[in-house]
């Protein structure tokens, strides 16, 4: 357990549904973080647009048709069993419980806790389409620790990580915001000096932790205050339903930047982790649809011999899951 830590995860209509299979290697990933696994969890499951056969299925939009519906129904199901027992509970241990905020997003959004002595898992199960900074904004109000580890269901961390030290960066200094280096993001402060328009990074140490001035708000894996994302992220009216946090603030506050500079910066108080000069990437991108092709792959092979099942290539058959 991390002291002051909590996670708070988020969860959509994906092609792989109802397998959790993608979501069980971000969560094992957290093997990586020293007592990450026993912080506690709030999840979201957030809704989704019944398309009823009319209109195209658009997952990122939660879009999704009659039958992938039952599938996403089916994989809440499946979700809530795998948090439980990873605590050493069961799906019946998840008890319902009062909703701390007004229904303003959806009244009727269900939620339900399950704890078992020190571990606990919160489950947020929306039946309206939120979007991920509504579902984030909802989420926090379980909350209880100063910090909050933001993870969405598609991202592993990928390396080892000691998430102490950065915790009391943020305790002793202006830092509400800290992410990591993925595959788009390295050498970060380099490719900056190659952006037409958007000032230089310069990489600062804090207490011996490297971390470079980040300009623009990803939603994938961060470490953030509690406290800023309440009153700053959300302390006036940014969103509106379906909208993911980086696809508008984050724009708006490259923008900002660009004009601003690093002065414009200051109120964010966004930082990227920059180990190795930017060199180590953290984070791995899961690739939701390659698991959707898997699903359709296991329909195909399902009247294979059990031998075959289990030498059976998923990157030899070009479905390689990992960005």
């Amino acid at each position: 357990m991390i002291g002051g830590l909590s996670v708070l995860m988020t969860s959509s209509p994906v092609p792989s549904n109802p397998s959790t299979e993608f979501l069980e290697i971000c969560m094992d990933s957290f093997n990586n973080v020293p007592g990450l696994k026993d912080c506690p969890l709030v999840f979201c499951l957030d809704g989704f647009t019944d398309t009823e056969n009319k209109y195209e299925t658009k997952f990122k939009s939660c879009r999704i048709s009659p039958e992938e519906a039952v599938r996403y129904q089916q994989y809440k199901h499946n979700v809530k069993h795998l948090l439980t027992s990873r605590i050493g509970l069961k799906i019946e241990d998840l008890k319902p419980i009062e909703p701390k905020f007004h229904g303003w997003c959806d009244p009727n959004a269900q939620v339900l806790k399950a704890v078992n002595g020190h571990l606990q898992v919160t489950v947020i199960e929306f039946n309206l389409r939120c979007g991920f900074a509504l579902a984030v904004k909802q989420g926090l109000d379980y909350i209880e620790t100063e910090f909050v580890l933001v993870q969405q269901h598609d991202w592993q961390i990928k390396e080892h990580c000691d998430f102490e030290p950065l915790l009391n960066v943020m305790r002793r200094h202006p830092v509400s915001y800290i992410g990591f280096i993925s595959k788009t993001s390295k050498d970060y402060c380099w490719r900056l000096t190659t952006s037409r328009g958007v000032i230089e990074s310069v990489p600062k140490e804090f207490d011996g932790i490297t971390l470079a001035p980040l300009f623009f708000w990803y939603d994938k894996t961060h470490l953030a205050s509690v406290k800023h994302y309440k009153e700053f992220v959300f302390g006036r009216p940014r969103f509106k339903r379906g909208d993911f946090i980086e696809d508008t603030m984050g724009i708006l506050m490259l923008e900002e930047i660009k004009v601003g500079g690093m002065t414009a910066h200051e109120p964010y108080q966004s930082y990227l982790y920059y180990p190795e000069q930017g060199q180590q990437v953290m984070l791995r991108h899961i690739n939701g649809r390659r698991f959707g092709n898997k699903v359709k792959y296991l329909d195909q092979i399902e009247n294979r011999t059990a031998r075959e099942k289990t030498h059976f290539d998923w990157e030899q058959e070009g479905l390689n899951l990992l960005d």
